[in-house]
């Protein structure tokens, strides 16, 4: 998720099937949705198709890590918002190594700490 007209579509489009969240690109990308579980398999396959379209088949490739499901889940983010510039300090030659510990507070502010290590680890 490193091109920025990509990650604008993940951002821009999230909120059109009802989605918050957050998108965090570099080293390691992370993609945090929101919602249905439904809805976010539909969203990613409009990203796939639409947004991706021009990507090979094996750069497509999304790890789903972690995902909660049933009636107590509660959402944890208002909105759809990319954090890339805005949470750590960028490392490495190409500034794309991302600030875990950074990250791993950002979470703990929001109360979703433990899906950090879930996730992560």
């Amino acid at each position: 998720i490193s091109t920025r007209a990509k990650r604008d579509d993940l951002v821009n489009y999230a909120p059109t099937y009802g989605l918050t969240g957050f998108l965090l690109a570099g080293k390691p990308g992370i993609l945090c949705l929101e919602g249905g579980s439904q809805t976010i398999d539909d969203f990613m396959k409009f990203i796939k198709t639409e947004s991706w379209g021009d990507i090979p088949a094996h750069h497509k490739k999304v790890s789903e890590r972690y995902r909660e499901d049933g009636p107590d889940v509660k959402r944890a983010f208002v909105d759809m918002q990319e954090i890339t510039d805005t949470v750590g300090e960028k490392r490495g030659e190409r500034a794309n190594r991302s600030d875990m510990r950074a990250i791993e507070a950002w979470l703990n502010e929001r109360g979703v700490g433990e899906a950090f290590a879930k996730v992560v680890m």
